[in-house]
């Protein structure tokens, strides 16, 4: 296992790259740490992870294993196994020669070397594929052996670069609960790289957040939603992602769009002026009736998911994303309906309008 720490990385790429810039990328993950790199498209994760991994150099700072300066250390002597995003499967080798491959560089023995490939592949569930060849798997089937290539050996550190890309909701579900259990057992540092931050919160241990080759925020997948730095985290994390409204606090209270709350009950006093705050679709709460709720909403649209209904509305022209749980929403409410809405000051973000700094987060109970 491996402490790693990436310390001021940054890398210009040639604008006809598919690689993104890197721009003072700064984190530690620690020993055994299952640790997501998760953005938009474009944010640098998969550029972050190749100077990790020594596949490309830094123009700028450094990566270190345990301390260590891996500044004149080649990629083959890291320890460190990768799955690439497009496989780099082997189209000439089975399944079984695809999987050795790390092995046979290594010089494990024969023996040793079936047994592993043996055991990861049950483990996966890709037996059947050993000794085919990938012209004749599935999308998923080559997402498997590529994983198993990785996780075979005994590296101490293993870099994942969307390693469930193009698979269908239930395939990514089932894979990433099986990375998790793999992870527990095998005790290794993972590095992940998704843009998807509900796969990213499905198994990290923590996440660093990046966006434009910067990291904005590192933290545990509970924290990062409850307490996010600034808007951009606010708005990443969390689906269906947060309404943010245009607000001013003034003589006491803090006015957006139809809402208005008493400054007081935001927790740290906070100075007059220009503010947005948000609202997670699952702390506002609807009624029935707007007799006793804040505020009367129109419904605009209803997307039922089973055991929770997503319900846009619109209040005085506001629009606005609520999530409920409640049946009567789903059965006895329509387009074009009328709600009650209440929403309660200490279930609001509020953010500065200029920095885009979060400087109040709901009460958790914590």
């Amino acid at each position: 296992m491996a402490t790693i720490e990436a310390h001021g990385l940054a890398k210009q790429y040639p604008v006809d790259s598919r690689y993104c810039t890197v721009a003072d990328v700064s984190f530690t993950v620690e020993d055994g740490e299952y640790f997501c790199l998760v953005g938009p498209s474009g944010s640098g994760k998969t550029s972050t992870l190749r100077l990790i991994a020594g596949i490309d150099e830094p123009d700028d700072g450094g990566v270190s294993f345990e301390g260590q300066s891996m500044a004149e250390m080649p990629p083959n002597e890291r320890n460190v196994s990768f799955v690439f995003e497009n496989l780099a499967l082997y189209p000439n080798k089975t399944g079984r020669q695809n999987i050795a491959h790390p092995l046979t560089i290594q010089g494990v023995e024969a023996a040793d070397r079936d047994e592993r490939i043996e055991a990861i592949a049950d483990r996966l569930g890709i037996t059947h594929l050993l000794d085919r060849k990938p012209a004749t798997f599935s999308g998923g089937e080559k997402q498997r052996v590529g994983i198993a290539r990785a996780l075979v050996g005994e590296s101490s550190v293993y870099l994942l670069d969307e390693p469930l890309g193009g698979l269908d909701a239930k395939l990514r579900q089932e894979l990433r609960m099986l990375l998790k259990e793999i992870h527990q057992d095998m005790g290794g540092t993972f590095i992940h790289v998704t843009h998807s931050q509900e796969e990213a919160m499905s198994v990290a241990d923590r996440m660093a957040i990046m966006r434009q080759g910067r990291v904005h925020q590192v933290g545990t997948p509970n924290g990062l939603y409850d307490r996010p730095d600034d808007d951009f985290v606010a708005s990443f994390v969390g689906s269906p992602t947060i309404n943010i409204i245009d607000g001013t606090l003034e003589n006491g209270r803090l006015t957006a769009g139809p809402f208005s709350f008493e400054s007081g009950a935001l927790g740290d006093e906070l100075a007059d002026g220009a503010y947005r705050i948000g609202v997670r679709p699952q702390d506002a709460q609807l009624s029935q009736t707007a007799d006793g709720a804040g505020y009367e909403a129109t419904i605009d649209v209803t997307e039922p998911l089973g055991a929770e209904t997503i319900v846009d509305l619109s209040i005085d022209g506001q629009e606005l994303r609520v999530v409920s749980d409640d049946r009567w929403v789903q059965q006895e409410v329509g387009i074009g309906d009328s709600v009650g809405l209440s929403i309660e000051a200490n279930d609001l973000y509020v953010i500065e309008t200029d920095s885009g700094s979060v400087v109040a987060v709901p009460d958790r109970g914590e």
